[in-house]
């Protein structure tokens, strides 16, 4: 590390704040992890006509985030638009064919806890915005802040930002990438390329603004979604925006002969297919290459890829933010799972395994919905008048119904994507058919999306699965193997038992008299009877072990307070420090890494850790431990600490900044000295030892240690 102080420090360091970047914060938030976002734009802006479909499988998550019914109060499309998808020959034309309520349902639905929402994208952002705000002390939002690179190590990453205020710097102990499809970090710093389908189409997407233009809409009522289907094939469709006086208006493959950068040459365009022309204000748009592509892998050691930045996708479905929305609910509890002690080495490679199965799936069929437009299903006279055009028109209609109708109904892609590959579910072996793009079949075996009912007293089964993993059991089945195994280990666990009225129907849609479901909704473990060695399933599903060779546990706090992460160093008192220091150096091969006449610094690991044990000389002390020294995660967590030292009323021998470290020296109830000390990432020679208090707020004694390193530059 270099010499400098710390400007932003949190747990997780997410990089974007669009709508993936933001529903990761609040996942982590909820599971009490704090995050910083940094995000390149200013709090001001918003990209217009992006995602519109915030789908089942999302509102979903939106639902356990508690912004679903927030998202359909913030949608800013009048309720003049009917939330249909509707296929017309122009604006001035006929109508084709026409699917009712395409993206929103009126009434709920029986396989899932939500309905979609058609709401433009800055309706989403917005929402995702004010729920992240009551969440001031675990979000931490740093609009205009824009992440150069960043480098990670054994303990964690470092972050060089770019603000107003010039270059900082930040530390994180993870960091995720959600900056899009383009990004950079991705690109330059982890050197990882995308595979897949390059350059499939050529596409346009232009945000525009006229107030007349509502009037126009002449073959049919105004709808979420139109397309036009002429015999220009020009693969064109319109999104309102607002119902009233903003459109999206969208190519894909655009027409050679046009640009899509060409303003003019698009307005041409949209004129054509309304059939008029009329007064028109384009406010933002261009040319974009659609793709499908994919990285192999989403985890590169503490850097994890989300969203768009994992994935390019064929906006051909729908799922380009949702797809990022079930990575973000996937990611989430595996971090949390880890950084609070009880998650396994495997947990997080998990996430790629898993999403990356998932999306592979969604990927594939939403390119297959690109192969099928108008391109291919218009035929000759669809725009004559009379009974002959209305012949070619029913003829297309059907081609539509067969061929392009699994655009809007894949509720398979939606809810019945599978993780089968995956490390951290134990599967039951039981043959199932394989999984459907278009047709959802509920199945509870293992690394499925749970099968979803509502209850008799009208509540959805999800709402009664946890933060953790919840045992559902709907029959005769002994709980307590499961429930003690987890609270050894620390897993947060429930249990629930519907009522009589319920469980004979889950008990056939589930097949089983008991499950385990992990917080995401998706099935963990799925058995006839209570497994012999519960703990052995736990360790699986948290990523600690196989059911072949099961992890040895140990027991994890789960008080919720801040923890130590580890044995820091260790001091001992000796008489002779020069015939020591000869010892641990010469003999044992430490490396010295700081020395005074009296005390002696030395470290198996001098990049990563300044001392791991310290020779201090003291003919009278000789015989008993210098200190216990222990990290800790963060400046929050050491303040947490020195909170709890003094209202147990320890005895604090004394805090000091020593520069590369900030350390709370205290004696536990035998009078021994214990230290619990935070890295602040700054490089530093030591000794160096100057009192601190710790009741200051962490953004003093942040400018404390800035105005060290600045005084030190001078």
């Amino acid at each position: 590390m270099s010499r400098v102080a710390v400007d932003y420090e949190a747990p997780v360091a997410i990089v974007g704040a669009g709508p993936v970047g933001m529903a990761l914060a609040i996942d982590l938030a909820l599971r009490g992890v704090r995050s910083m976002v940094l995000e390149l734009r200013t709090e001001s802006q918003v990209y217009p006509a992006r995602a519109n479909l915030t789908n089942v499988r999302s509102m979903e998550h939106f639902r356990r985030w508690g912004i679903a019914d927030a998202l359909r109060a913030n949608d800013t499309v009048s309720d003049e638009v009917k939330r249909d998808v509707a296929f017309v020959t122009r604006l001035n034309g006929f109508q084709i064919e026409r699917f009712p309520r395409a993206y929103e349902w009126d009434e709920r639905l029986p396989i899932a806890s939500e309905v979609a929402e058609w709401a433009p994208h800055g309706s989403i952002e917005q929402t995702l915005r004010e729920r992240m705000a009551t969440f001031p002390d675990h979000i931490q939002v740093l609009f205009e802040h824009s992440v150069d690179t960043f480098a990670q190590d054994d303990w964690g990453v470092d972050l060089t930002v770019t603000t107003p205020d010039g270059q900082k710097f930040a530390r994180s102990e993870y960091i995720v990438l959600a900056d899009g499809g383009r990004s950079k970090l991705r690109n330059e710093v982890l050197n990882v390329r995308m595979e897949g389908h390059a350059g499939i189409a050529r596409s346009f997407l232009w945000h525009f603004r006229s107030s007349e233009f509502a009037s126009l809409w002449k073959a049919t009522d105004l709808a979420s979604m139109l397309l036009f289907y002429n015999e220009d094939r020009a693969a064109d469709s319109l999104v309102p925006q607002s119902g009233t006086d903003e459109w999206a208006y969208f190519s894909s493959p655009v027409p050679e002969d046009v640009d899509g950068d060409n303003w003019e040459q698009v307005k041409a365009m949209l004129f054509r297919a309304t059939g008029a022309e009329f007064e028109v204000e384009p406010l933002s748009g261009g040319t974009f290459i659609t793709n499908t592509l994919q990285v192999r892998r989403y985890d590169f050691g503490r850097a994890f890829l989300v969203g768009d930045a994992a994935h390019l996708i064929s906006p051909m479905g729908g799922f380009g933010m949702n797809i990022g929305v079930s990575d973000a609910a996937d990611l989430g509890w595996k971090l949390a799972a880890v950084m609070q002690g009880w998650g396994g080495p495997m947990l997080l490679p998990s996430y790629s395994i898993e999403r990356g199965e998932a999306d592979a799936f969604i990927l594939a069929g939403c390119e297959a919905n690109q192969a099928v437009g108008a391109r291919e299903l218009v035929q000759p006279g669809i725009e004559e008048p009379g009974s002959e055009g209305d012949a070619v028109r029913a003829k297309v209609r059907e081609s539509i119904n067969i061929q392009k109708a699994r655009q809007f109904k894949r509720m398979g892609g939606q809810l019945g994507y599978r993780y089968s590959s995956s490390p951290v579910i134990v599967r039951d072996d039981v043959d199932e058919p394989d999984a459907n793009f278009e047709e959802y079949n509920p199945s509870a075996s293992p690394g499925n999306r749970a099968p979803h009912a509502w209850l008799a007293d009208g509540s959805s089964l999800f709402d009664h699965f946890g933060l953790g993993f919840t045992l559902l059991v709907l029959d005769d089945f002994d709980s307590s193997g499961f429930v003690a195994a987890a609270a050894v280990r620390g897993v947060p666990f429930e249990v629930f038992e519907p009522g009589s009225e319920d469980r004979a129907g889950l008990r056939e849609l589930y097949q089983a008299p008991a499950v385990v479901v992990r917080t995401d909704h998706h099935v963990a473990w799925r058995g006839q009877e209570a497994p012999a060695d519960p703990g052995a399933v736990l360790d699986v599903i948290v990523g600690w072990g196989s059911l072949a060779n099961p992890a040895a546990r140990t027991e994890i706090s789960t008080s919720g307070a801040a923890r130590v992460k580890g044995l820091g160093h260790l001091g001992i008192y000796v008489r002779d420090v020069e015939t020591m220091r000869e010892f641990y150096s010469d003999f044992l091969g430490l490396t010295v890494t700081d020395r005074t006449d009296t005390k002696v610094f030395l470290s198996a690991k001098p990049g990563e850790e300044h001392h791991e044990i310290l020779l201090a000389q003291d003919e009278t002390k000789h015989t008993d431990p210098q200190q216990i020294s222990f990290m800790v995660d963060s400046l929050a967590d050491l303040r947490d600490f020195y909170a709890r030292i003094v209202e147990r009323n320890y005895e604090i021998d004394h805090v000091s900044n020593h520069g590369n470290a900030i350390g709370c020296y205290f004696r536990d109830p035998e009078d021994n000295r214990v230290e619990v000390y935070w890295h602040t990432g700054i490089d530093w020679p030591q000794p160096c030892s100057e009192r601190i208090d710790l009741s200051l707020s962490e953004s003093d004694i942040r400018q404390i240690l800035r105005d060290m390193v600045a005084s030190a530059a001078q």
